[in-house]
């Protein structure tokens, strides 16, 4: 089974999370991601995942930065399960 690796700062994602009640991650094939409005589109043929985040998730941390990096961790252990017609594997987030 295929797997890539991110490295994604917390802090970006927290970061868009303070403006926007909702953020996605846009996971791409090379290895690449985006961090954007839930609304916002991005039409790239890499795409192979999208994941919503929730700014009351941020909340229910306290605003703090270390515990929902924290939380992110042990959400993402397993890493994500990806089967579409362009990639089938797994996705695995290093939050930073």
């Amino acid at each position: 089974m295929t797997k890539i690796i991110y490295e994604i700062d917390t802090q970006d994602l927290v970061d868009e999370l303070k403006n926007y009640d909702y953020v996605k991650i846009e996971f791409y094939s090379d290895g690449t991601y985006a961090i954007m409005n839930s609304n916002a589109c991005e039409y790239s043929k890499n795409r192979i995942n999208v994941q919503v985040f929730e700014r009351y998730d941020f909340r229910d941390c306290d605003y703090n930065v270390q515990d929902y990096k924290s939380w992110l961790k042990s959400e993402w252990m397993g890493g994500i399960k990806v089967e579409n017609n362009k990639f089938k594997g797994r996705l695995y987030v290093k939050w930073l």
